[in-house]
């Protein structure tokens, strides 16, 4: 049995996934295994998969009878876990190469229930940014590690506030053996809509705390065919189609049906909360937070797919808060309207147009920056890199 299991989900992107599966093998470790679990792909997915497993006892292949949401089809890939912890990672992810050396001494050594760990970015040569495809950003971190309490964390969540700190599934160790336990209690562990999120919600409560480590040892790709594109570069195809695999609403705890990601983080703290409430019932959300945000998703950065969208609806759902609620995000939103005039009166006056777009120009401002051609490419990078900072 391997002490570790690292699960990859994937969904029609086999060009992506074989270039995972090759920096995956290459990991400095000698017992984890790979289970590559394919959604019901109508690409060379299997193939890929198959040339993996017949060439590596290390790789294990499983499919869905059909194509599931995102966390149905991670809850899916759950069952075929053997190791005694596990990750798991996009298709168009990878681990750090020393990343599994560095989990066997917090969970040996500090005895960690859990482990977060940070990312570094790489933008894959499809990217639709020629200045940014090929190039491989890894953040400015202390190299640090400290506990954190799971409770600080849940509150930070229920405030809709969470700092980098808090655990994002993508990049978090979870024990099989707690995980095991919470399925055999509620039945589901990857709660619906974002199963990244979800997965630490469910999990938090049943630890004291986790260790976070402020050092990048995941390796976050964007492709032309990520969500991330699809919402920078206009095209929604792809996510459109993440809503509709869903056989159902995709926020039905929340007031709004905004398709924003800010709305879908929402529903997972209520999400599982509604499943976890004899432990998180005590909890509550910050609803002003929530229209404040919804609000400037909605308006201010227009993230949402549709092409339009009715503020009455807005300001009937808020009416129905209680009136402290109201007030909060009544005064955020006038203050925000009288700064926008403020704005185009003084860059009217001064007859020069108004700045848009530095947040994205400054979006990797301080980080190391290679341009590498693979994900194997990458793994070895950053490993190095942090070996030459005394993060390993």
């Amino acid at each position: 049995m391997p002490k570790y299991s690292l699960v990859v989900p994937t969904l029609d992107r086999g060009h992506l996934l074989e270039g995972t599966l090759d920096s995956l093998s290459k990991l400095d470790h000698d017992s984890f295994e790979v289970i590559i679990s394919n959604n019901s792909s109508s690409d060379d997915t299997e193939a890929i998969a198959r040339r993996w497993t017949e060439t590596d006892p290390r790789f294990k292949y499983v499919k869905t009878s059909k194509t599931l949401c995102m966390s149905d089809h991670w809850d899916f890939a759950l069952r075929y876990v053997t190791g005694d912890y596990f990750l798991y990672t996009g298709d168009d992810d990878s681990f750090a190469r020393h990343l599994l050396r560095v989990l066997d001494q917090c969970l040996d050594e500090d005895g960690a229930e859990g482990v977060y760990w940070r990312q570094a970015l790489y933008y894959h040569p499809s990217w639709f940014e020629e200045n940014r495809a090929g190039n491989l950003y890894i953040p400015p971190l202390s190299g640090r590690k400290w506990l954190i309490q799971a409770k600080d964390a849940i509150q930070q969540m229920f405030d809709l506030n969470p700092p980098n700190t808090f655990p994002i599934g993508m990049s978090f160790c979870f024990k099989t053996s707690i995980v095991n336990s919470l399925l055999e209690k509620y039945g589901i562990f990857f709660v619906r809509p974002f199963p990244d999120y979800t997965s630490t919600m469910m999990y938090l409560p049943s630890i004291r705390g986790y260790l976070y480590l402020d050092t990048p040892l995941t390796i976050v790709g964007k492709s032309a065919d990520s969500n991330t594109a699809a919402y920078m570069n206009g095209s929604q195809a792809r996510v459109q189609k993440f809503f509709e695999e869903h056989d159902g609403p995709v926020y039905p705890h929340m007031p709004l049906n905004y398709t924003v990601i800010f709305n879908g983080i929402a529903e997972c703290v209520k999400a599982v909360q509604a499943v976890r409430s004899d432990d998180l019932g005590g909890y509550h959300l910050d609803w002003a937070r929530y229209f404040i945000s919804i609000y400037d998703a909605a308006w201010i950065h227009k993230e949402t797919l549709e092409d339009t969208i009715d503020p009455q609806e807005f300001w009937q759902a808020l009416h129905k808060m209680p009136t402290k609620v109201q007030m909060r995000v009544m005064s955020y939103v006038s203050r925000v309207k009288v700064y926008n005039l403020r704005q185009r009166i003084k860059h009217g006056l001064a007859g020069r147009p108004q700045k848009n777009g530095a947040g994205a120009a400054n979006l990797h401002k301080g980080d190391f920056c290679k341009k590498v051609s693979s994900l194997t490419e990458c793994s070895q990078v950053l490993s190095e890199r942090n070996l030459e900072l005394g993060y390993s």
